[in-house]
């Protein structure tokens, strides 16, 4: 399926869980609320939510960061911190179910590493200066010469939700159009 995050085309409460893989740094900071508001709708009630996205923390633990310093300011105006995800989440009606940091290492050809940041393979290295790119490059190239593979280290968090429940006698309905929760109360 292709759809925005915004506008799922699902039925409200069929699915029982979601995942967001490094999505949310994706979408517009205005957007976020939206998208994790469509997401609730989609999801039956107590269904879980897993975001995997980067930490402040983890972005300056990136292995290229001493290659390309201006990517590491790039990613943090882009990535929301942590807090700000779980509070989003909170204000859309998820309860924080747990943080996970997760580390993963990959030890790659030197040849395939290089091809892959000389084709900018993330949308990082796409948004770098042509002068700062060139530059990083020539360091990497630099530094893995003698080499014939390169360990990369990931660094995430895993944010996992559960969809909140509503209280009785009182219906609510959360919009994604960036407004603010509709509450309905019943007799």
């Amino acid at each position: 399926m292709c759809a925005y995050g915004e506008r799922l085309p699902l039925r409200s409460q069929s699915i029982a869980a979601c995942m967001m893989i490094l999505l949310i740094h994706q979408v517009a900071p205005e957007d976020r609320y939206s998208l994790l508001a469509e997401s609730r709708r989609v999801l039956r009630p107590g269904g879980v939510l897993m975001v995997k996205t980067s930490s402040h923390r983890d972005l300056r633990r990136r292995t290229f960061v001493k290659f390309f310093p201006s990517g590491l300011e790039i990613n943090l105006s882009r990535y929301p911190t942590i807090e700000n995800l779980v509070e989003t989440a909170r204000a859309v009606g998820f309860d924080l179910l747990c943080l996970e940091p997760i580390h993963s290492s990959q030890v790659l050809p030197v040849a395939d590493i290089l091809h892959a940041i000389r084709s900018k393979h993330n949308s990082t290295l796409a948004l770098l200066s042509k002068e700062e790119f060139d530059t990083g490059y020539a360091s990497l190239e630099r530094t893995v010469d003698a080499m014939s593979t390169f360990r990369i280290d990931h660094y995430h968090t895993i944010a996992k939700f559960r969809r909140k429940e509503i209280s009785p006698g009182c219906a609510t309905s959360f919009r994604g159009d960036r407004g603010v929760p509709s509450i309905r109360f019943s007799s």
